[in-house]
């Protein structure tokens, strides 16, 4: 028997998720479907998105026992058990927010329940207009655990990313191995054990493209670096900060200063990393107790470790990076950088890097292309 009427829910997703929550604990595990679900204890579960950030539509019902054979209609299907200690099984997305409009979930109060998840449409999308994905949950109480499983085959999407099917990139241009080599090469002056010396010499680096699309297509991946050309981290325009490679280890850092929308950004931009040194480390090795007053005090012993310290930062007065867009005709928008107050030993460095922002990674932003990885770690 089916309990609500399944009603769709449009489900926050973030990073590719949502989770499922049927208790207070939740901690990080493995997946335990690759490609569909990520274990997060026995309490929790996150269900795996094609779209990277947005909103999906969910449908979500309660089952008083197990449901017949699998409907037809989904790519893909799959169960896996929830340990519910207080009775209440709710859909969250990663910000916490639960979707009430589902009702109670758990339709015979605490106990041990199967999930079955449903899913059709999904394909790689960083926004949500370019997804047409929808998912269907059902929820039904068990007296005996079972183990994961797959009810159909896996989705194309679920195995790309899962490693079952290896997805082919295209060779790299011209402009991409150039932006590679540079943020390789710049990549390595970060983490040398001394800063480059530099003459004093500031340079402007310009680069320009026409993209096909709106201003505010355009201005959506522009006015956001931190995920246009790099790896994420954190959004906070006031004082930003972006990963370009993870070994050796690279970090863009700046802030945005100008922000006028479908007009023109501009942000400071400065490179470091994160240098390990060694050092005398705090060890914790016994307890005293004051019998007195039955306080307790940490006995800690210094021991030979490493820790993280700051480094210094290239260079040592941050550039700034100015973008403007102006209409260049019917769905063409130019787009003009400049890189200004740029060290001249950079300037070669930061050319091709530039001219692979706005010429290559710029325009499959705005298109939605499919995404194979940054030229510097292919």
């Amino acid at each position: 028997m089916r309990i609500g009427s399944g009603r769709p829910a449009r489900v926050w997703v973030d990073h590719s998720q949502y989770h499922v929550l049927a208790g207070p604990e939740m901690e990080v595990g493995e997946e335990t479907i690759p490609g569909l679900l990520l274990d997060l204890g026995p309490q929790a579960v996150a269900v795996l998105t094609g779209l990277y950030m947005g909103k999906i539509p969910v449908t979500a019902q309660a089952l008083t026992a197990a449901p017949d054979e699998p409907e037809d209609g989904w790519d893909v299907i799959g169960e896996t058990d929830l340990d519910c200690p207080d009775g209440r099984i709710a859909v969250l997305d990663p910000n916490g927010s639960d979707y009430r409009q589902f009702g109670e979930l758990a339709s015979a109060g605490p106990g041990h329940y199967r999930m079955r998840v449903h899913i059709r449409n999904r394909e790689q999308a960083e926004e949500q207009k370019a997804s047409r994905e929808e998912h269907h949950l059902l929820v039904w109480p068990v007296t005996e655990p079972q183990p994961p499983r797959l009810l159909t085959p896996m989705d194309a999407y679920g195995r790309i990313i899962s490693g079952e099917d290896v997805v082919q990139a295209p060779p790299l241009d011209d402009v991409q191995r150039a932006a590679g080599a540079a943020i390789r090469q710049l990549a390595d002056m970060v983490n040398a054990v001394d800063p480059p010396a530099l003459s004093g010499e500031r340079v402007v680096v310009r680069a320009h493209v026409s993209v096909a699309g709106t201003r505010r297509q355009v201005w959506k991946v522009i006015s956001n670096p931190w995920m246009w050309i790099a790896m994420g981290g954190n959004s906070y325009p006031a004082d930003f900060e972006t990963v370009l490679m993870d070994e050796p280890y690279l970090y863009a850092r700046g802030a945005v200063v100008v922000s006028e929308p479908l007009d023109r950004v501009a942000f400071t931009y400065s490179w470091s990393t994160l240098r390990w040194i060694d050092a005398e480390m705090p060890m914790l090795v016994a307890k005293s107790i004051d019998m007195s007053t039955g306080e307790e005090r940490d006995i800690l012993e210094m021991v030979p470790g490493r820790d993280l310290a700051d480094s210094w930062v290239l260079p040592p007065q941050p550039t700034t990076v100015h973008i403007s867009l102006r209409r260049a005709g019917t769905g063409v928008v130019a787009v003009e950088l400049e890189h200004r107050d740029l060290p001249a030993e950079l300037a070669g460095l930061m050319q091709p890097f530039w001219d692979w922002a706005l010429q290559r990674e710029l325009p499959d932003r705005v298109a939605d292309s499919e995404f194979y990885g940054y030229p510097w770690a292919r």
